[in-house]
């Protein structure tokens, strides 16, 4: 399978995943355009800077093959040879998914990764100067090839509504039935999940702190989540990791996070802030009281953890590896093509009847 990946090397941890994942895959071929240097061997540590905590986790882990740095080259003229074409930024390039879609050999292998922290798809986040500047854009067909979506809340707020009115609700319902998004998440490679540094924890808990409330327990209330005074390198940030038993996560921008997986990576028992809020479609998936610790206050999670024998460690910290070695780059990116699959034979079906 040949598929070309249409970028704005910027770094995104939906994406980046997923096509660390699809690299992976034997007798897949991966054309990334532009070449997203971050993921390489040969990423500057400029480039490293400007990626989630500093080339961490995904970056700079990927030989470049031969044959695709070929195809980079006047990439346009082989096109038709693709058996998908993936839009990475529909935001960036949404003009060359309106002229590609046009065409009738191409239209039906386009997809589109939406990884941003939005809840609403593309073109219906920024509405208002989306409303100002490009108003043709709310008669495009964005929702009618493969749409992966990482944050899910409800019909309305897909669609930039923000508070909930009954009526418009059924309208979009009955419209959202016929144009669901299918969801994806972050992930992370394979080889970073590491089940014996759980022999090595020394400390509590993890350095960085995203819940301000948690005054007790964290000295350092300023510049709270702020990855950079925290760790002077990407380094010191896993050697963190793999001392820790407990790392603090909740809903910032969005749901997902590159951390809920880097934690439970590195057998770090995820202390997840009001999970019981997350709508169900939206990502990250799997996570509950069985492979977390899930808290409201302060008071709410120091009860918690001081009910915690051995035996429930264990059983947590278990439970915990099993959710992350589901979402390995290699994994999720195989279930993308599973989704793909699907998608194309039920709308072929659908056609059939």
């Amino acid at each position: 399978m040949k598929i070309l990946a249409i970028n704005s090397t910027i770094p995104n941890y939906v994406v980046d995943g997923l096509i660390y994942g699809l690299k992976k895959i034997d007798g897949i071929e991966v054309v990334d355009i532009p070449r997203m240097d971050f993921l390489y061997k040969d990423a500057t540590f400029d480039a490293l800077q400007k990626t989630g905590n500093r080339g961490a986790t995904l970056y700079g882990l990927l030989d470049d093959v031969v044959n695709v740095i070929g195809k980079r080259t006047f990439w346009q003229r082989d096109i038709e040879e693709y058996d998908l074409i993936l839009f990475c930024d529909i935001a960036s390039d949404y003009k060359l998914f309106n002229q590609l879609y046009k065409n009738k050999k191409l239209s039906h292998k386009l997809i589109i990764i939406d990884g941003y922290d939005s809840p609403s798809i593309f073109p219906f986040f920024s509405i208002k100067k989306r409303l100002k500047d490009e108003i043709s854009l709310f008669f495009k067909c964005y929702t009618k090839v493969p749409y992966f979506k990482r944050e899910f809340e409800t019909c309305y707020t897909q669609y930039g509504i923000k508070k909930q009115k009954k009526i418009i609700h059924k309208i979009l319902n009955y419209f959202f039935s016929k144009r669901m998004t299918i969801p994806i998440s972050m992930s992370i490679p394979a080889n970073f999940i590491d089940k014996s540094v759980v022999e090595i924890k020394s400390k509590s808990f993890v350095d960085y702190n995203v819940d301000p409330f948690l005054t007790s327990i964290f000295n350092n209330t300023n510049d709270i989540g702020i990855w950079k005074p925290v760790y002077a390198s990407a380094t010191d940030y896993i050697i963190d990791l793999n001392n820790s038993k407990f790392g603090i996560t909740t809903k910032r921008a969005g749901w997902d996070c590159l951390r809920h997986y880097e934690y439970a990576a590195k057998g770090v028992i995820l202390c997840f802030k009001n999970l019981h809020d997350k709508p169900s479609g939206c990502a990250p998936f799997g996570l509950s009281e069985q492979n977390s610790i899930v808290y409201s206050t302060e008071h709410d999670l120091i009860a918690k953890i001081e009910l915690l024998g051995a035996t429930e460690i264990s059983k947590l910290l278990n439970n915990s590896f099993k959710w992350v070695e589901n979402y390995s780059c290699e994994k999720v990116a195989t279930y993308f093509l599973q989704q793909i699959d699907i998608y194309f034979k039920n709308l072929n079906k659908h056609a059939i009847q």
